[in-house]
């Protein structure tokens, strides 16, 4: 996915994936009943940098999104593979909500992205920068979620940390590498934490009146 300053040659190219995916929105939709009130975006990895472009430039499509060891690829923000992408700004047209999981000791995209990751989204949404810790994912065991103050009804961002986790999809076997040997690579899978399942809890907790 062109996701900003990630990933590869659909950023080099300049290929535009926000245009795709809503063509797709708009093809399905004639051949299927899709609920334009619940559509979600999550992902690990470029992934997870596409969920957050979707969150800043198809935010009247998008209600919720959930990054897994992503950031905003913006310039200012950085990380993935390149500091020179096409994504200027982050000008969402309503509010999303964004649940973010990412571990401390990732390898590939540095875990000091997410913050200014979800300082730039909770301000965006009208939140206020101070945090609390989340009732939903609770922290537990190696995880701590914790939640943005004053968010509009409806409306949550959540940041859940993964003590000493690696560049994984938290809970998977594999690591959501697809490879189990990959595990060796790309770093610790929480003890507590399983991606999945708190990923589809925040979803079906948020839709669109």
């Amino acid at each position: 996915w062109n996701a900003g300053t990630c990933c590869g040659a659909a950023v080099s190219d300049r290929i535009d994936d926000v245009g795709f995916l809503r063509a797709l929105f708009q093809e399905v939709g004639k051949h299927l009943n899709v609920d334009l009130t619940r559509v979600y975006a999550t992902g690990l990895s470029n992934g997870a940098y596409i969920s957050y472009r979707l969150a800043c430039e198809a935010s009247d499509l998008f209600v919720a999104v959930a990054p897994g060891a992503g950031a905003i690829g913006m310039n200012d923000i950085g990380g993935g593979t390149t500091g020179d992408g096409d994504f200027g700004a982050c000008k969402p047209t309503q509010k999303v909500s964004v649940l973010a999981l990412h571990g401390t000791a990732d390898p590939l995209i540095p875990y000091d992205r997410v913050k200014p990751s979800l300082d730039r989204i909770a301000m965006l949404n009208g939140c206020a920068l101070t945090t609390q810790p989340a009732s939903k994912p609770a922290s537990t065991g190696d995880t701590r979620c914790m939640s943005y103050n004053g968010c509009p009804a409806g409306i949550e961002v959540t940041g859940c940390t993964v003590q000493d986790g690696g560049h994984v999809w938290f809970g998977s076997p594999n690591c959501g590498t697809g490879v189990d040997a990959a595990c060796a690579i790309v770093g610790a899978n929480s003890k507590t934490l399983k991606n999945t399942d708190v990923v589809w809890d925040f979803f079906s907790a948020h839709s669109r009146p």
